[in-house]
């Protein structure tokens, strides 16, 4: 207890601590101990001003969030010429184009590989959020400035070379507090799969800049790819095309986000350069592309399909299963089963049809000016396949003329759309009849 004497003047005495005073008093001896002492040894020292000394952090997330609309988006972007830079010449203009704003709408841009408008143009789009944080060894750690952006990434191939191009835009910034120290670095690489042929950097690199540089104002970046050799007989290479975002400025040193992959296949098949097509990439992943046969143009080559894919039951030849008629096709889109190019079967396939015409339309097949239309066709992996009585396909006698227009819509089909159907690559696509 602290006494204090009283020698008659008029002090006030000091109060009594107590027990739970004297415990206080003690903790903050502690701390003040620990502050200056013990604390010191194990944390940040005092800065020579007499400040406490401050640490600097950066982060980053890249976030599948509904970005808004990009200011004059609406405006298409198409590759540029590659000036030369291939002996196959320029890159093709790609079947489609989009832009930014088509981009960020397609829910599928923010997952997976992305949004794939056909097998020549896809995209991603990301909303990429950076903040700035200053720790103090003692008093703990502020959020001192936030940048928030967008990020589409825009990826072209095409028929005529061996090429990727990209268009990436980063914008619609909004900054608050400070990153004032904060650099931001974007970039698109493109990695070769193990087996397949290099993938080399024609033109673009990474751009790094201050974030209070990105911030005053939108930008379009371009980068593109070659990959001029491939693997087995169709010169086949695949690769990785991923975009690269990365903060630095802060003592823990450069944050990256990698963006997904946008899987890249070019080749070199000498039956898609046979029938009038060329060497060039595609994005295998993209959703099957559909055939449309019209009715205007092969009315009943249209016509057998369509009763193929509506009333399989109504055609030749009978199918069973298990006693009871039954016949499934594939093809239709409506249908979700797709056929597969097959190159390896087709005398077999047609072999079979030729022989269920003979059988099932006496009289009619052979006759003068008369093709056997099989569906699926000859050369899918679903053919006409003759096992038991599970016959699913269907054929009818039709003109010639009609069916060999029909086989010439199929090759173009292929070639354009580079589907490929030899080897292990069997690429899966739709039938659609149309008027």
């Amino acid at each position: 207890m602290l006494r204090t004497a009283n020698h008659g003047t008029n002090r006030e005495r000091p109060r009594r601590t107590g027990r739970w005073g004297a415990a206080l008093v003690a903790a903050l001896a502690a701390l003040l101990f620990l502050a200056t002492g013990t604390a010191q040894a194990a944390g940040p020292s005092p800065s020579p001003s007499g400040h406490h000394k401050k640490t600097s952090k950066v982060y980053l997330k890249a976030t599948p969030e509904t970005a808004k609309s990009v200011r004059g988006g609406d405006k298409p972007i198409k590759p540029p010429s590659l000036s030369g830079a291939h002996k196959d010449g320029a890159l093709t203009t790609p079947v489609s184009s989009i832009t930014p704003n088509e981009c960020l709408a397609q829910s599928s841009s923010r997952s997976g590989n992305g949004y794939g408008k056909d097998r020549f143009a896809s995209c991603q789009a990301y909303h990429l959020h950076a903040w700035h944080v200053v720790c103090d060894w003692l008093f703990g750690c502020d959020q001192v400035g936030t940048a928030d952006a967008d990020l589409v990434d825009i990826q072209y191939t095409g028929n005529g070379a061996r090429d990727a191009y990209i268009v990436q835009f980063v914008g619609n910034w909004v900054q608050d507090g400070d990153m004032s120290e904060i650099t931001l670095t974007v970039n698109t690489t493109c990695t070769a799969s193990a087996g397949s042929g290099p993938c080399n950097t024609v033109s673009g690199s990474p751009t790094t800049e201050p974030v209070e540089q990105w911030v005053l104002g939108d930008e379009f970046l371009y980068y593109s790819f070659e990959q001029p050799v491939g693997v087995g007989a169709d010169q086949v290479s695949n690769a990785h095309l991923n975009w690269h975002i990365t903060v630095a400025g802060g003592e823990n040193g450069p944050v990256t986000r990698d963006g997904p992959d946008s899987g890249l296949r070019c080749d070199s098949a000498s039956y898609i350069i046979q029938a009038g097509g060329s060497i060039g990439c595609v994005f295998p992943w993209v959703a099957p592309q559909t055939l449309v046969i019209h009715r205007g143009t092969t009315p009943e080559s249209a016509q057998n399909i369509w009763e193929a894919q509506n009333t399989p039951l109504s055609t030749q030849p009978p199918s069973t299963l298990l006693g009871m008629p039954f016949k499934s096709i594939p093809g239709s889109p409506a249908g979700g089963r797709p056929l597969h190019r097959d190159r390896d079967h087709i005398t077999a396939h047609r072999n079979t049809a030729r022989a269920a015409c003979r059988t099932y339309f006496p009289g009619k097949y052979p006759a003068p000016n008369t093709d056997c239309d099989e569906y699926p066709f000859a050369s899918t992996q679903e053919g006409a396949v003759d096992v038991g009585d599970f016959r699913n396909y269907v054929v009818k006698p039709i003109d010639s003329d009609d069916n060999q227009q029909a086989g010439r819509d199929l090759g173009d089909f292929y070639a354009d759309q580079r589907i490929l159907g030899s080897n292990d690559i069997h690429d899966p696509f739709y039938v659609s009849v149309q008027p």
